[in-house]
């Protein structure tokens, strides 16, 4: 008998997602111009809630990939992760570290082992039908948008059950 668990880790502090090269990862907004002050103007008490205004949020996301900590909903499995557990020998084991990006549409469109992970042929053998697994697309403000995701995942092959 293999279980299965999967944990979304988030990035750390700092720690910005992989993006495809040449897309802004920041937008940086340009202060209105400060008001030119005559005379008149000395006398009118400015309304506070003109200046508690926030500013305008933009209304499309931002380009590329959106990292787990940048969208209000992650992208979740609508069933579980496509993992086959098979291919671990019997009484192993392991933790496996993967990053995983998901299209709009909801499609694991590539994923990478990272850490201790990278070099093994068992884990990336058990992984190798993880595009198969369908998703629900991660959300930013409702609107479906592509993202990546870290994913810790605990497998264990217990001796007996097989």
């Amino acid at each position: 008998m293999a279980h299965l668990a999967v944990r979304l880790l988030a990035p750390t502090y700092g720690e910005r997602a992989p993006v495809a090269p040449k897309q802004v990862l920041i937008r940086f907004f340009e202060p209105p111009a400060p008001e030119k002050i005559n005379s008149q103007s000395l006398d009118h008490q400015p309304d506070v809630r003109e200046s508690s205004k926030s500013p305008t949020m933009p209304a499309e996301p931002p380009a590329g990939y959106l990292a787990t900590h940048d969208v209000d909903q992650p992208a979740q499995p609508v069933g579980e992760w496509v993992v086959n557990t098979d291919v671990w020998p019997l009484g192993r084991k392991s933790v496996v570290t993967v990053q995983v990006w998901i299209s709009a549409s909801g499609r694991v469109e590539r994923w990478e082992l990272i850490g201790d992970s990278t070099n093994d042929s068992i884990a990336s053998d058990s992984l190798a039908h993880l595009d198969e697994t369908i998703l629900n697309a991660a959300r930013w403000r409702g609107k479906v948008v592509p993202s990546i995701q870290r994913l810790e995942l605990l497998i264990d092959r217990e001796y007996g059950n097989h």
